[in-house]
């Protein structure tokens, strides 16, 4: 493309941009202006194909960093706001919490309350 437009401008091919009204040549500006929005197309189509952050090993180590630092404080905030079961514990050995509203919990390795019933709850070994 940067060729035909070389060509055109050292006037080693006839000009197709040639304005049959008024017989005046279309210039350069023109041509970059009208050239500028295809590229732009281009360029955000090959950006749409890039990694997402969560590829690769940064994108991991960082997704794992988040997760750890969500779990630590919702842990955190539930121990505080919330009652702790002692009696009981979730379906593999978590800490079970109890809201307001009587509904019981624990908090999953991303930090996220995963509600349980209370058949759900096992005895906690001594």
């Amino acid at each position: 493309m940067a060729l035909f437009v070389e060509l055109i401008a050292q006037k080693k091919l006839g000009n197709p941009f040639l304005d049959k009204q008024t017989s005046k040549k279309i210039n350069m500006k023109t041509i970059h202006y009208l050239l500028l929005p295809a590229f732009a197309a281009i360029s955000l189509g090959a950006m749409a194909q890039e990694k997402t952050p969560s590829d690769g090993k940064v994108g991991k180590a960082v997704n794992k960093a988040g997760n750890k630092t969500a779990h630590v404080a919702v842990k955190a905030t539930s121990a505080i706001v919330d009652k702790k079961y002692d009696g009981k514990t979730g379906p593999d050995g978590q800490t079970i919490y109890i809201n307001n509203k009587s509904e019981y919990y624990y908090v999953n390795g991303k930090g996220k309350k995963i509600f349980v019933t209370a058949a759900q709850l096992k005895d906690k070994n001594k």
